[in-house]
């Protein structure tokens, strides 16, 4: 009987810590949660994600295919996820990449999009900082 309780004590000492410990990160995370301005939404998810990997399989196989049927279901703007790369896409409403193509740095920064998939470490901060406003600059050309 003894054994049990020292077996018992043994499981607080460790379990307790790591449930304040979750506790204490749920919090942080509600806390310090980014929230939207009133009136504003976040796009919807494409269809179809899995945990850890989320969109990128159904991505890899085909991407314009991929691409195309979640525009076509959830509508021109929507997220995604490649296997924890986060990103928003937009589709072939030319409205909506007038909107886009115009917004001003602070708003929407094509840089740090760009550089956060990884164009920063293969291309390196320079191309990516003139490339993108050469990019921008072409799409306000276009469609805007």
């Amino acid at each position: 009987h003894l054994e049990n309780l020292e077996r018992e004590a043994t499981m607080l000492n460790w379990a307790l810590p790591a449930l304040l410990l979750l506790l204490a990160g749920v919090i942080w995370r509600v806390v310090t949660a980014k929230r939207l301005p009133a009136g504003l939404t976040t796009a919807p998810w494409a269809p179809g994600g899995i945990p850890i990997l989320g969109h990128a399989l159904r991505y890899r196989t085909n991407p314009a295919a991929f691409l195309s049927s979640s525009c076509a279901s959830v509508g021109p703007v929507f997220r995604l996820n490649l296997a924890g790369k986060r990103m928003v896409v937009v589709g072939s409403d030319s409205a909506v990449i007038k909107e886009v193509a115009t917004a001003s740095e602070s708003i929407l920064s094509a840089r740090r999009a760009v550089a956060e998939i990884g164009f920063n470490e293969t291309l390196g901060s320079l191309n990516v900082y003139f490339g993108t406003d050469l990019h921008k600059r072409w799409i306000k050309e276009t469609y805007g």
